[in-house]
C-alpha cells in the first residue's frame, strides 16, 4: 500500500489473494507442461543450453497468457479503481483490454530469463548434492 501511497490496514492484507490464485495457476500451469513435455519427448533437457531455451520460452509463454490476469490482481490488491470493484470496472479503468497487457513485453524477457536462470542454478545445486551424496540419483 505503500507504493500507492495508501494507509495500511490489517484487514485488507489479504485483498487479492483470489486474484493472486488464479493468475498463480494460470502461469505456472503453462511452465510445468512445457517442461515437462520437453523433458519427455526431446533431449533438450539434458545440455544447459537447451534447459535455458526450454524454461526461457516456456516461462515468457505463461507470462504472457497470465498477463492480463497480473494486471488485474495488482488492481485487486490496491484497490484500484476503488475497494470491490468488478472485472468489468477495473478493465474500463485500463482503457479497454488493450490495458490489461501493459508492460507485457519488459515482464515476460524478465520473467523468462531470471526463470531460466534459476532452473539452470538449481540444476547446478541438485548435481552437487547428488555428488555429495544428499539426495539418491
Amino acid at each position: 500500500m505503500g507504493q500507492t501511497g495508501r494507509q495500511l490496514v490489517l484487514r485488507d492484507a489479504y485483498r487479492g489473494t483470489q486474484a493472486q490464485v488464479i493468475r498463480n495457476t494460470g502461469l505456472l500451469l503453462p511452465i510445468f507442461a512445457m517442461v515437462d513435455a520437453s523433458r519427455r519427448h526431446t533431449d533438450l533437457m539434458q545440455h544447459p543450453a537447451g534447459v535455458f531455451a526450454v524454461v526461457c520460452g516456456s516461462a515468457g509463454v505463461g507470462y504472457m497468457l497470465a498477463w492480463p490476469l497480473e494486471t488485474l490482481k495488482n488492481l485487486a490488491q490496491t484497490a484500484t479503481p476503488h475497494a470491490g470493484a468488478s472485472v468489468a470496472q477495473r478493465v474500463r479503468y485500463l482503457g479497454g483490454f488493450k490495458g490489461l497487457y501493459r508492460g507485457v513485453w519488459p515482464g515476460t524477457v524478465c520473467g523468462g530469463f531470471r526463470n531460466a536462470c534459476a532452473m539452470l542454478v538449481m540444476d547446478y545445486a541438485q548435481q552437487w548434492a547428488t555428488f555429495m551424496g544428499l539426495r539418491d540419483e
